[in-house]
This record gives C-alpha cells, structure tokens and sequence, in this order.
C-alpha cells in the first residue's frame, strides 16, 4: 500500500508554518534537552523523511505520529520494518523483536526508544 499524497500534502502544508531546522539544529533544540545521542537525531533526520515525506526538521518532539502526522497515512505501509532494517544497518542492534509502533505515541518517544535501544545494546 502507498502513502496518502493528499494526506501527506496537507501535513507537509502544516509544518511549513514552523521554521525549518537544520540536523544540527533540530539536535540542539528536539534531542540535546533529552539526552539522546547526536547519531540517534541523525539518523532520524535523514531516515524518517524517506519513510514518511515529511520534512522532519520541521517536527517537534509533541508531535504525535498519528493524531498530529497522520503517520500511517503519511508513509509507506512497511516503513516500520524498512525503520528496523536501516536501524539495524547504522547502528548494528536489532530492534524487530522489540519495536512496537503501537508503543510509539510522539516523536520524542521514538527518540527515546531508539536511544534506549542502542545504549542498551553497549550495556548488554
């Protein structure tokens, strides 16, 4: 199944109202604050706009993915497994088993448990 161009037309006209921010920027605003790891932002920023169409740097960390991004709308259907496979190829930590989109309300929780997921990968 394909994204929802209309869909995805009319969020991308919503952010456009916010200020564009670059990957730094969007680090030291949207990551830096919670802790997460500047690889973590990055890879975000450049992953999510092939997923979804959006233009992340113009996303805030209350955003929710479906009230607010109509994320499922928005992206292709399999973006959560293209998600793990990516994450799986940058980082070398397999989330399939673990990611739950369902668990995943706002961008900031997509930070969080990236960057859990990783630090607990240099743990264990």
């Amino acid at each position: 199944m394909s994204p929802d161009l209309c869909m995805r037309r009319r969020v991308n006209r919503m952010l456009n109202q916010r200020p564009l921010l670059t990957e730094a920027e969007w680090f030291e605003v949207c990551c830096k604050p919670l802790g997460i790891t500047y690889s973590i932002a990055a890879f975000l920023y450049e992953h999510l706009p092939q997923y979804s169409g959006l233009d992340i740097g113009r996303v805030g960390l209350s955003d929710r993915l479906e009230a607010d991004l109509h994320w499922t709308q928005v992206c292709w259907f399999d973006w959560q497994i293209t998600l793990c496979h990516d994450f799986c190829q940058v980082f070398a930590v397999d989330i399939s088993e673990v990611f739950d989109e369902c668990q995943i309300v706002t961008i900031e929780d997509l930070l969080i448990f990236l960057d859990q997921q990783c630090r607990q990968d240099v743990v264990g």
